[in-house]
């Protein structure tokens, strides 16, 4: 494929080594030889170090690496005489039934290259014993930035290299495999094994582990402690929340309520208000922390939110309790633009259709919108009566910036101007006298639906007038010139048909042959089933959004949003549904056109063949010009970040229907399976800066406009700003506090209602936001503030 090619090209001019690669293995985990006496023999500690290898890598598998299935060590050399990582190695190599390759350890590159250009080890877990001064020549050679550090003294250090070929000279993970007294001394990070919870009727044990190491905050690189991670857990599509309270046993049980916030308490207006510190919640062994949700209420479509620093600040509706501007990610002028957070969602529901009616579990690690934060999870639990763990997420050995540098790295690779389009999906934020945050990447169906500043992250005309392309899609597939180019599905073009199997639909739901007719429009006659005899009619695409959301409801005239599809009877717009799901997935894996022996009349495009395809999703497709035509977006999620356990997450609306989603679904969570528990990772932050947009030490001139209708007393840094406005002297961009209070509509209370926020005047967002708003204008250090209107 293509981009591999590319791929592969730009990792040989990091990795140095000049050989072409051929094999990637899927991890590389090195380590010293255990300790030696003077002959370089293991000592006895050293004998009893190698002796718990074997269950140190086994353990490490919960935590989301891979048992190694290849070993090799070091050669007896001038510097270490003896055999003593020949004997490290042994009671490995004798519990996995693998054999030690030996190498030489004054040849890292030749070690490199042989893992990296022979297919034998591709995709395998190799453990390399090393000598302990030579490591980090070792490390380097792969293309990885040695870490400090006592490599040189210590043998209870683990490094782990989960990219391969290296991208962009990442760091490895170090951990600590504590396996005897003075090991912490080493350093790196011990992954610890999750408590066992507590079971109690009716609920779901959630375990959450503060994996975050350290992030940067205000400047200076620190630990992100348990009291500044929020959980916010919302149900039934925002419609509820979940509160925890405290049983006779210390442990946090979830109950869902009605949000009403209290007139006059202006903080049970905000989602804040139903956060919680991680640091609430009980814990048992350092950094794990358990909460519980109901396993026998119906929670439909819902989410546990993680913040960091800051907790979620969405508004609350009192006359529909409901938290509005839900997931507003992509709104510039709301502060939770800055505030760093992400999601993992589940559903809980009674299972009726059933002999014997069950509660069931389905949860899954999404993507779809964008990604923030590294979450992964698995779930202990009974499938068929057996015990079994199911993962999903990105494995916890990325670390927040690894994803980040991957897809930099990727957008590189792009042929022609490509990386101009996907990296405006790449969000970040600058400020002042600073350089450039992350805060997140936009999914690709998110960059086209979800405007920013009213523009969509990703250009409407992607496939028929893509200014970053040498050709056009369009062209390639649809349009209605004459040839050359070919017209690929163009009756007066190259004159094929696509014929689509519509059984995702239900049974009796026939297929689908489609084509271009004379006017432009793709379309679709049904050939057979409960439709046969109807038509379903897409006019020329104006924009991507469908395309990668999935859904025809999106398939529309952006500037006015009217249809852009028709159906004739019998069809409905389940037809429509079903055509358009299956049409577009293939688009957005890079399979539309099928290969020519699928999509015929005779072989029609299937769910079932697309799922027989994963190994072939994200490729450059022949029958096209140079692209991408696929979501790149989820090409370096899937592709690039992808490792054992964990393979598959959401990262488009329909994964599950291309089936790489990831879903973990938990029957009968009150019998069978009243013992499964979950258990999240907020993963490695380290590198990464939390983004205050409240720190500007400017000095600004502020005025306010006059107050418009239903808003009464407005103070600004404790002074009552008058009703016609004026300006009211200068300030700190780091301290300008406003309250305000409303005399008419939905936040008029008695009594009233003080609600207070910080502007903060270089992103023009109130902190947290106001009722009616605010629109803040900025002109060199001249600021003033147009207040919003009470909503009504």
């Amino acid at each position: 494929m293509l981009l591999r090619a590319l791929y592969l090209l730009l990792s040989l001019i990091l990795v140095p080594f000049p050989t072409y690669l051929f094999s990637q293995p899927q991890q590389v985990i090195i380590i010293g030889y255990a300790e030696v006496d003077n002959t370089y023999n293991l000592s006895p500690t050293g004998i009893q170090r190698a002796s718990l290898l074997p269950n140190y890598f086994s353990s490490l598998t919960s935590q989301g690496f891979t048992l190694p299935n290849v070993i090799f060590a070091a050669k007896a050399s001038v510097q270490v005489s003896g055999p003593a990582a020949l004997q490290t190695a042994t009671p490995t190599s004798k519990s996995i039934k693998q054999p030690i390759n030996t190498y030489s350890a004054d040849d890292a590159a030749g070690l490199v290259s042989k893992l990296l250009t022979n297919p034998t080890y591709n995709n395998k877990s190799v453990l390399i014993v090393w000598d302990l001064a030579k490591i980090n020549s070792l490390i380097a050679a792969f293309g990885y930035v040695p870490p400090p550090g006592p490599s040189q003294t210590c043998s209870a250090l683990t490094y782990v290299l989960s990219t391969l070929p290296a991208v962009g000279s990442p760091s490895p993970t170090v951990l600590n495999q504590n396996l005897l007294p003075g090991d912490v001394s080493c350093g790196g990070v011990t992954p610890p094994t999750p408590p066992t919870p507590d079971l109690v009727y009716g609920y779901l044990p959630i375990t959450i582990y503060n994996g975050t190491t350290s992030a940067v905050v205000n400047g200076v690189e620190q630990p992100i402690t348990d009291s500044q991670i929020y959980i916010l857990v919302q149900t039934n599509a925002g419609a509820n929340v979940l509160q925890f309270t405290a049983d006779a046993s210390g442990r946090m049980l979830g109950s869902q309520i009605t949000t009403v916030p209290t007139p006059g308490n202006a903080a049970s207006y905000y989602s804040s208000f139903y956060s919680y510190a991680l640091s609430s919640f009980p814990s048992t062994v350092d950094n794990f922390y358990t909460l519980y949700i109901p396993s026998n209420l119906i929670q439909i479509g819902s989410r546990i939110y993680f913040s960091l620093i800051n907790p979620i600040n969405w508004l609350v509706n009192p006359n529909t309790n409901t938290i509005t501007s839900m997931d507003d990610s992509f709104s510039t002028t709301d502060n939770t633009y800055y505030t760093l957070y992400d999601k993992v969602e589940y559903t809980v529901t009674l299972v009726t259709n059933a002999i014997t009616p069950f509660w069931q579990l389905v949860m899954n690690s999404t993507m779809v919108d964008y990604y923030c934060l590294p979450l992964s999870f698995y779930i202990n639990y009974q499938a068929n009566s057996l015990p079994t763990t199911s993962y999903t997420g990105l494995s916890p050995s990325f670390s927040r910036q690894d994803v980040f540098s991957t897809y930099q790295n990727t957008l590189a690779t792009l042929p022609g101007s490509g990386a101009n389009t996907w990296s405006t999906l790449y969000t970040s934020y600058i400020p002042i006298g600073g350089s450039s945050v992350n805060l997140r990447i936009a999914s690709a169906n998110s960059g086209a639906l979800k405007p920013t500043e009213n523009t969509p992250l990703f250009p409407n005309n992607y496939l028929t007038a893509n200014p970053n392309s040498t050709c056009q899609w369009f062209t390639s597939l649809w349009t209605n010139n004459s040839p050359p180019p070919a017209a690929y599905y163009n009756a007066s073009g190259a004159n094929n048909t696509i014929t689509l199997d519509l059984s995702n639909a239900g049974a009796n739901s026939g297929t689908a042959t489609g084509q271009v007719d004379g006017s432009g429009n793709f379309v679709f006659n049904i050939n057979s089933g409960r439709w046969a005899g109807g038509v379903v009619t897409f006019q020329p695409p104006q924009t991507i959004a469908p395309f990668f959301s999935g859904s025809y409801t999106d398939y529309v005239n952006p500037t006015n949003n009217a249809p852009l599809w028709s159906i004739t009877a019998p069809a409905t717009t389940d037809t429509i549904k079903a055509v358009w799901q299956i049409f577009s997935c293939a688009f957005s894996v890079g399979l539309l056109p099928p290969p020519t022996t699928i999509g015929t009349p005779t072989n029609p495009l299937t769910k079932a063949w697309l799922q027989s395809q994963v190994a072939n999703y994200f490729g450059s497709n022949t029958n096209l010009c140079t692209g991408p035509w696929f979501n790149f977006y989820s090409q370096v999620l899937h592709q690039g970040l992808v490792e054992t356990p964990y393979l598959y997450y959401y990262t488009a609306p329909y994964d599950d229907f291309l089936g790489i989603d990831g879903t973990i679904t938990v029957d009968d969570t009150q019998v069978s399976n009243s013992a499964a528990n979950v258990n999240i990772t907020l993963g490695d932050m380290t590198n990464s800066t939390i983004p205050n947009i409240l720190s500007d030490s400017t000095i600004y001139n502020v005025s306010f406009s006059l107050y418009p209708p239903g808003v009464t007393t407005v103070t600004f840094n404790g002074a009552t700003v008058p009703t016609s406005g004026g300006p009211m002297g200068t300030a700190s961009g780091s301290s300008m506090t406003m309250t305000i209070q409303y005399n008419t509509g939905t936040y008029s209370t008695s009594p009233p209602t003080t609600f207070t926020t910080q502007i903060s005047p270089t992103t023009g967002t109130l902190s947290p936001i106001l009722p009616g708003g605010a629109n803040i204008v900025l002109s060199g250090n001249n600021l003033t503030v147009y207040i919003g209107a009470a909503p009504p």
